[in-house]
Formats: structure tokens, C-alpha cells, sequence
């Protein structure tokens, strides 16, 4: 018996046909989208964040840093155009000028030269064309001081933005404390920029550092939780917060880092208890948006899955904290030198030590040994005379065995 399949309807086996072949262009673009989201995300903090309650310079800076170290910045233009639509469309002002630059960035960046000044004179230039229109319309002294202290700012960061762009294009796997610390500081940047969104009122800034305390009190230890904390807290004075959250985030990574490695929810609990605290003592009040923006990192660190938390483990143990690399030739030298003293202490004659007296060692002996003993009435006045031989031959073997080196 054969089974006769009933006939697909023409309209619709070519709709089943033109799904499964635009299948692989949808994950193809899922793919491109994906790929360039981070530094979209990236850009469009950088170019919303404050530096000294004046448009920060960080997005040029950055930019100029990855082009000079042939890091293509996919995405960047995505991220810079969401950061102008979003400064136009929530009244933060455009901020025009900082965009030019950025896009004079690509013309600018292709000059090379064998002087490491270069990059600096480079972006110096970009950040002039950047500051000048600002100074030019600045209505007080103060903006203008505010404006060229966030030029000299970015000129002062770019040899550490460019070694972040650069340690970026290698993907270099084992850091040491100042690769960390120049990959720390775009990233304290973009949580400066993260500072100036609000989700449902809580700061998004905010949320982030908590969550980044707890990660590092808890992983690492309250040091590093506490240089977390202040580095994120700084980040967000900087861009204009109060130092009300520098003061929470320090006390809640000092209190939750006592918690190392214990269950999760330990930490997170001394965490709120802290930071609920420390915001009450500077200011007498409660600051219930602190408050939920502290619970909703919380949250965030509870649900992790426990691989996430793994890997970033892995990575902080991957990375080296001054420890010296050995190569061949140091090896060789030691190997040469744990040689040569052997072959002096082989030299050497072995001399004999003379050891304590036996009557002082069966005294010590007794005194170690007997002093808490519910039989020394019996053994010491009844029975002295052995108890006393048996101390001394005890302590004579005892100095014929360590009478030699």
C-alpha cells in the first residue's frame, strides 16, 4: 500500500521557499549586527558623558586611539549617531563640534610619523577644533577653565588609551597591573556616560558599579572591591553625580568583600545592609532610588549563571600581578648556583654540635611533659629516683641523635 502525500498549494510551498533561503541572510545580519554592537555601545556612552559638567572629550580621544593603532572601530559611527539623535532628542544639547572632530578623526589618523608625539600632537589638534567653538561661546570664566581642563584631560589620557587599543588588537591573554589599568579607564568612562541614563529613575551608572563591587568583593576580596568602588565612584563624580554613591559603593565593597568566595546571597545581603547605611550617615535620609538601583545589581548578581562567574574568575586569575617571568637563561643561572653551594657545603667538614646539658633537658622535659599530669605527686616524690633516671636517659638520647648538622 502506498500513501499518496497531499499536494502543496503553489502559494504556499513558494512562501516556505523564500523563508528557508532568506534564513541565512537573517544570520548573517544578526551576525554583523552583533559584531558591532559593543563598540556602538561603547561610542554612544563616551559621547553622552560630562567631563566637569562640560561635554567630555573621551569620544575623540578614544576614537583617535583605536585609528592610530589600526583597530577598525566597528560600530563606532552607529554608536556616535545614537549618541547625537539622543542628545537632540532629550535636550542635552548637540554638541555639534565634538562630532565633527570625531569624524575629522579618519582623515587625521592616517598620518604617521617615527616620533611618539605624534599621536598626542594629533589629537591635541582634534581636540582644539573640538574646544575653540566652546570657548569662544563660553558665558562665564568658570566654563571656560571647565573646557580646557576636559581638553588637557583626554591630550594627558591618550598614552593609556592607546596602549588599551592596542593591547585590544592583540588580544593579549595575561596582563599585569598596568595593561588592567588602561583597560580600566575607557571602561570607568563609559560608566561616567552610563551615569547620565536613568531606568525607571534609578541611575544606570549606579547599577553598574554595584554590580561590578559585588562582583570583584566576592571573587577577589574587599581591596579590590574597595578600588572598584572608588574608581567607579570617581568615574560618575567626574561626569557630574554626587559623592554620595563614592561613599556607598566604598563602605558596601569593604563590607561585602568579608564574604570572599561564601554564598552569594551573604554578600549581597552585607552589601545592602552597607550601602543603606553609609547613604544614611552622610545625609541623614534615606535615598530610596539608591536603594532599588543597589537591589536591582543585586538581583543581576544572584541570577548569573555560575559559568559567567567562572570564566570571569578565570580571567582574574589569568592575570599576572607582578610576578617575574622566567626565561632559559635565568633558570640556568640558578641551576648554576644551587651547584656551587652544594659543592661548598660538600667542602665543608661536619662538626659536631655539643647539645644541652642532661640534667637542664630532663628539668625542661619534666616541665613540659609533667605539668599537667594527675600522677605527678606519685611519680616525682614517691617514685623520684626512677622518674629522674628515666628523664635523663631520655634526654641524653634525645641530644646523641641531634648532636649533628
Amino acid at each position: 500500500m502506498y500513501s499518496v502525500q497531499p499536494a502543496v498549494p503553489a502559494g504556499k510551498q513558494s512562501i516556505r521557499q523564500i523563508f528557508q533561503k532568506s534564513i541565512p541572510f537573517f544570520r548573517a545580519l544578526g551576525r554583523y549586527i552583533l559584531s558591532r554592537l559593543p563598540m556602538a555601545g561603547a561610542f554612544f556612552l563616551l559621547s553622552i558623558a560630562q567631563c566637569f559638567s562640560v561635554p567630555s572629550p573621551y569620544a575623540l580621544c578614544c576614537l583617535a586611539a583605536l585609528l592610530y593603532a589600526n583597530v577598525k572601530p566597528k560600530g563606532a559611527l552607529w554608536g556616535l549617531a545614537a549618541g547625537f539623535l539622543f542628545r537632540v532628542g532629550w535636550g542635552l544639547g548637540w554638541d555639534e563640534w565634538q562630532f565633527a572632530a570625531c569624524l575629522l578623526c579618519w582623515p587625521v589618523m592616517k598620518i604617521r610619523g617615527k616620533s611618539k608625539w605624534i599621536l598626542p600632537l594629533l589629537t591635541g589638534m582634534l581636540l582644539a577644533v573640538r574646544a575653540l567653538p566652546g570657548l569662544l561661546g563660553a558665558q562665564d570664566t568658570q566654563t571656560a577653565i571647565l573646557i580646557i581642563a576636559g581638553v588637557l584631560l583626554g591630550f594627558i589620557s591618550m598614552p593609556a588609551l592607546y596602549r588599551a587599543a592596542r593591547l585590544l588588537g592583540s588580544r593579549k591573554k595575561e596582563l599585569c597591573e598596568d595593561d588592567l589599568l588602561c583597560l580600566l579607564l575607557p571602561g570607568l568612562l563609559m560608566i561616567a556616560g552610563a551615569s547620565r541614563l536613568l531606568v525607571f529613575g534609578m541611575n544606570l551608572g549606579y547599577i553598574v558599579s554595584c554590580l561590578m563591587v559585588l562582583l570583584f568583593s566576592w571573587l577577589i576580596g574587599a581591596s579590590a572591591g574597595i578600588c572598584c568602588g572608588m574608581g567607579c565612584g570617581l568615574a560618575m563624580l567626574l561626569g557630574g553625580q554626587g559623592a554620595l554613591m563614592l561613599v556607598n559603593l566604598t563602605f558596601g565593597a569593604l563590607i561585602a568583600g568579608l564574604f570572599q568566595g561564601k554564598k552569594r546571597i551573604l554578600a549581597l545581603l552585607a552589601f545592602w545592609l552597607a550601602t543603606t547605611a553609609a547613604g544614611y550617615l552622610s545625609a541623614l535620609s534615606f535615598h530610596l532610588l539608591m536603594i532599588l538601583s543597589a537591589i536591582s545589581a543585586g538581583i543581576l548578581f544572584l541570577i548569573a549563571p555560575e559559568k559567567w562567574l567562572r570564566k570571569c574568575r578565570e580571567w582574574i586569575h589569568r592575570i599576572c600581578w607582578s610576578q617575574p617571568k622566567e626565561n632559559a637563561c635565568l633558570r640556568l643561572k640558578m641551576q648554576r648556583w644551587v651547584r656551587a653551594i652544594d659543592a661548598m657545603a660538600d667542602a665543608l667538614p661536619h662538626s659536631k654540635v655539643p647539645g644541652p646539658d642532661p640534667e637542664e633537658e630532663s628539668e625542661a622535659l619534666a616541665e613540659s611533659l609533667c605539668q599537667d599530669c594527675d600522677r605527678l605527686p606519685i611519680c616525682w616524690h614517691e617514685k623520684y629516683a626512677e622518674t629522674k633516671e628515666g628523664m635523663l636517659a631520655l634526654a641524653k638520647r634525645d641530644g646523641d641523635e641531634e648532636g649533628y648538622l
